[in-house]
């Protein structure tokens, strides 16, 4: 006998597990409607998506308790933080195991996976990462890693970035970084740059920081957004040159630190900031 599925599409109901594997299966029932014992309503719009408890309570402990727990969550269940095409994505994983991961999903997926608890799906989200790891998404790969704390994906987006400063960080997406990332960035001890560079990129991106709060980028401002960062920047290091036009007439440094640096220049031990050349990287080309 042929039916028709909440999709409209046709379907013989005593032979369609035929030729199937289990998760073949158990993707027939999901997308054809069968058998769906809890809906959930997602995303701004509110669709209606069903689905079965079982399944999902065997793939999320997260699920398991929303179901078996002592307030048990019924119908109807209300998810208005992801949206309807990264939930579909998303039970697709937990019915089948089939990962279909992206530059363009791959952060929803992740938020989505960790929220659930759904470890095949975070776990497949890193390794994605990792492996896409190049100059163009290096600084995303940072954010992402520190929003979700993967600590080995952190670890591989500095080295990348380290190893490649200029690539990474001398566009738009590199001064976007939020704070966090810019302390990781800027307090390595091995850095692909001269402390020339570093210090223009921390003004680059503290100025941006004032653009974005309509503050004026003056010296008072730069040296509020940059907070404990300041003390990264080994201005003793810095081109004496650029030291002396761009950072001593802004109002940047105090008096006592302007001093302390022109002293550094010939020699004297520096208070205030870090001596110490940076380490280079080497890397194969």
């Amino acid at each position: 006998m042929e039916k028709k599925n909440m999709c409209g599409k046709t379907y013989t109901d005593k032979d369609w597990q035929s030729g199937k594997s289990l998760s073949g299966c158990t993707m027939y029932i999901l997308e054809n409607g069968l058998m769906c014992n809890v809906s959930f309503k997602v995303g701004p719009a509110q669709k209606i998506i069903r689905a079965h408890k079982l399944i999902l309570a065997t793939r999320s402990s997260v699920f398991y308790t929303m179901f078996e727990g002592s307030i048990p969550e019924t119908d109807n269940i209300v998810i208005s933080d992801v949206n309807e095409d990264t939930f579909n994505l998303f039970l697709r994983w937990m019915y089948t195991d089939q990962m279909k991961v992206s530059s363009k999903n791959v952060k929803e997926m992740l938020y989505i996976s960790e929220k659930y608890m759904f470890y095949s799906g975070r776990e497949a989200c890193e390794q994605f990462l990792e492996q896409s790891l190049t100059s163009s998404n290096a600084i995303i790969n940072l954010q992402t890693s520190v929003e979700f704390h993967l600590l080995d994906l952190q670890c591989a987006s500095l080295t990348y970035i380290h190893q490649h400063p200029s690539k990474c960080l001398d566009n738009e997406q590199g001064i976007d970084i939020d704070n966090e990332c810019m302390k990781l960035i800027v307090e390595a001890e091995a850095f692909n740059w001269t402390e020339t560079q570093i210090c223009k990129f921390a003004m680059k991106w503290a100025n941006k920081k004032c653009q974005l709060s309509h503050e004026d980028p003056s010296g008072e401002n730069t040296r509020r957004i940059l907070g404990s960062l300041l003390y990264s920047i080994r201005f003793p290091l810095v081109d004496k040159q650029y030291f002396t036009n761009e950072i001593t007439s802004v109002g940047l440094l105090n008096n006592a630190e302007i001093i302390s640096v022109y002293q550094s220049f010939f020699g004297k031990e520096n208070k205030y900031f870090s001596t110490r050349e940076r380490l280079k990287i080497i890397y194969e080309i």
